[in-house]
């Protein structure tokens, strides 16, 4: 059975999701799969720029696949919050 998980974190003060599944077929690992997706979270988070971030299974959230949003989406929320964040902060 397959679980979508989605993890809300902020960057640069702003709100970005990341989202992943874990597929099993084995129905006795089901309480292993918010471990498995959060550690997959946060090597991509990590290797993305935000290297001292972990992603705890415990603040996963589960959702259905239409709610899930793609690595893409994800990496052009944080480049926007970058965006915004340094547009705010510059002297003029």
């Amino acid at each position: 059975m397959t679980k979508y998980f989605n993890y809300t974190f902020k960057w640069y003060g702003q709100d970005v999701t990341i989202s992943e599944k874990v597929t099993d077929r084995a129905e006795e690992r089901n309480n292993w799969k918010p471990a498995m997706a959060a550690e997959w979270m946060t090597q991509w988070v990590r290797e993305h720029g935000m290297g001292n971030t972990c992603v705890h299974a415990r603040n996963l959230v589960e959702v259905s696949k239409k709610e899930m949003v793609s690595k893409e989406e994800t990496a052009h929320q944080m480049e926007t919050a970058r965006n915004n964040w340094l547009a705010s902060n510059v002297k003029a």
